[in-house]
């Protein structure tokens, strides 16, 4: 086996799209090589909006830039999951020289809703199977979707699972940095945020951030979160007053690269000029090491 495998999810907004202006990857591609010199093995970016402008032109820029910054001979394998009717679908990278894919499933593939957005594969030294997914939960489908989402990922609570992405969602770990998102989004006239990130409470006669969906992974899935692995709270989004932890790496119980060596969440400034926000997400990476 090999010793480590690197993972990471950085929401770029809009992946880096303007209307008018299209892409321009060069702050990000900075950003992503101040912070890792060498990107992860397996790169989740949850809002790939527009990739496949002029024959998935976009994507292909991207991947290719990325794979300049791994090592002689290695890589990039790009996986894109477009959705209809959602405007930033998640796109996965997996380092080809590491990780063997053995199918991919598109959305709307006939193989059915709980495969989508899945690729199989096989990790080195590793017998089996084991199944990745780049996660974007979109906040505006609201909260019911993404019960039906966090309930669709049951099948792969007890096989070889690694999920990493935007979840637009808390938990109820101890360790989460706790924020009044009801009061400051009605404090800002977004009361349409209340239905992204909240559920309304019969208990507490209250709007409550709805922690359901990540406990549900968490408990009675078995998943674990690099974070709270980590015991690091640290937020991934960098709203003013209402900051979460919701950019994720998750795994299950059987997979093998279990055992957490690094796990950090930076902040833009950390990877250069900060004076224009690639995202209001930041990117957050991990090294993993094997059980044995």
């Amino acid at each position: 086996m090999s010793d480590a495998l690197t993972v990471g999810t950085f929401n770029i907004k809009s992946f880096t799209y303007r209307s008018g202006r299209g892409h321009d990857f060069g702050p990000a591609l900075h950003h992503i090589s101040r912070c890792t010199p060498s990107p992860p093995d397996v790169f989740s970016l949850p809002e790939a909006t527009h990739a496949d402008l002029d024959g998935h032109q976009p994507m292909w820029e991207f991947t290719n830039a990325l794979s300049d910054m791994l090592p002689d001979g290695e890589s990039y394998l790009p996986f894109w999951a477009p959705v209809e009717g959602r405007g930033n679908p998640p796109l996965l990278l997996l380092n080809a020289a590491k990780i063997r894919v053995r199918r991919w499933f598109p959305p709307h593939c006939r193989s059915g809703l709980f495969r989508w957005g899945f690729v199989e594969a096989e990790l080195p030294g590793i017998a089996g199977t084991t199944w990745i997914s780049a996660v974007h939960w979109q906040g505006g489908q609201g909260r019911a979707v993404f019960q039906q989402h966090a309930a669709a990922l049951a099948p792969y609570a007890a096989a070889s699972t690694l999920l990493l992405g935007d979840f637009n969602a808390t938990s109820s770990w101890a360790g989460e940095v706790q924020v009044d998102w009801p009061r400051q989004s009605i404090a800002r006239g977004e009361q349409y945020k209340l239905l992204q990130k909240c559920r309304w409470s019969e208990l507490a006669q209250d709007w409550v951030l709805d922690t359901r969906q990540i406990d549900l992974l968490r408990t009675t899935f078995g998943f674990w979160d690099a974070g709270e692995r980590a015991g690091d709270p640290t937020v991934t989004t960098h709203e003013q007053g209402s900051s979460l932890r919701i950019d994720r790496i998750m795994a299950s119980t059987g997979f093998p690269y279990s055992t957490l060596l690094d796990y950090r969440v930076f902040r833009e400034e950390e990877g250069g000029d900060d004076s224009a926000p690639l995202s209001d997400h930041r990117y957050v990476y991990a090294e993993l090491g094997s059980a044995s």
